[in-house]
C-alpha cells in the first residue's frame, strides 16, 4: 500500500511493579538538614548503606522511580507522588555493586549512579538527564519534538498490521517535525522513536 507523507519543519511546539531481588526497605519521613547533592532536579543523598531522594523539585504531580542493576535489570519500579516528603531506602539487603537511579516525569529523565560497598553506599556527582520526545496527533497531523542530545535518533511510523510506513534518521541536536497524514486509511497506528537506545511509543487512531 503506497502511502505519501509530507513532512516539513515549521512545527513550534514544546509537551508497584517491585520486583525485589533482594530485601528493600522503604521509609517514608521529612528530612529537615542534609548533605544533599543537588542539580536543581534531583535532590540525592548518601547515608550509610542507604539513599534519600527528594520529589519536591519536580513539577509533575507524579514521577517514576526505578532502581536498576548494572545490567540492566530493574530492582524496584514505583510511581510516587512528588511533594515536601523525602523517600529513604535502605539498601542493607543489596548485593554489593554499581546501581543506576532513574528519576522520570512525562518530559525527561534523570538519572545517577550509586554503587554499593561493604560498608557503605558511593553516590557518582554526575547527573544525567535525558528529554523525551514530545509527540502530538491532531487533525491529520503528527507533530515530533525532541531535544536531542545524543544527536543520533530515529522516528518509526508504523501500522498496527502492515510494519513500518515510514522510517527517518535524525542526526541533529533538535527534533521538529510535522507530518501531514491525511493520505493515510482510517486505523490504528503509532510513533515510535528511538533515542539514546530507548524507544519511545506514541499510539494514534486516524
Amino acid at each position: 500500500m503506497p502511502i505519501s507523507l509530507h513532512c516539513n519543519f515549521d512545527f513550534i511546539i514544546c509537551k508497584h511493579i517491585l520486583n525485589m531481588k533482594t530485601q528493600l526497605f522503604i521509609l517514608i519521613f521529612s528530612v529537615f538538614s542534609l548533605a544533599i547533592f543537588a542539580n536543581g532536579i534531583t535532590k540525592f543523598n548518601e547515608t550509610p548503606k542507604s539513599i534519600i531522594v527528594s520529589t519536591s523539585e519536580w513539577k509533575a504531580p507524579q514521577v517514576n522511580v526505578l532502581i536498576k542493576e548494572n545490567n540492566g535489570g530493574t530492582v524496584y519500579n514505583e510511581m510516587l507522588n512528588t511533594g515536601k516528603t523525602d523517600r529513604k531506602f535502605n539498601l542493607k539487603g543489596m548485593a554489593k555493586g554499581t546501581y543506576t537511579l532513574e528519576i522520570s516525569d512525562d518530559l525527561k529523565i534523570t538519572s545517577q549512579q550509586f554503587t554499593i560497598t561493604e560498608s557503605d553506599v558511593v553516590v557518582d556527582k554526575t547527573v544525567n538527564t535525558i528529554f523525551k520526545p514530545v509527540v502530538v496527533s491532531k487533525d491529520n497531523k503528527i507533530d515530533v519534538n525532541l531535544l536531542n542530545l545524543s544527536k543520533n535518533a530515529s522516528i518509526h511510523i508504523q501500522d498496527k498490521y502492515e510494519g513500518t510506513i515510514y522510517s527517518q534518521q535524525q542526526n541533529t541536536s533538535s527534533v521538529n517535525k510535522r507530518f501531514d497524514i491525511s493520505s493515510l486509511p482510517s486505523g490504528s497506528y503509532s510513533v515510535n522513536i528511538d533515542v539514546d537506545g530507548r524507544t519511545y511509543v506514541h499510539d494514534f487512531t486516524k
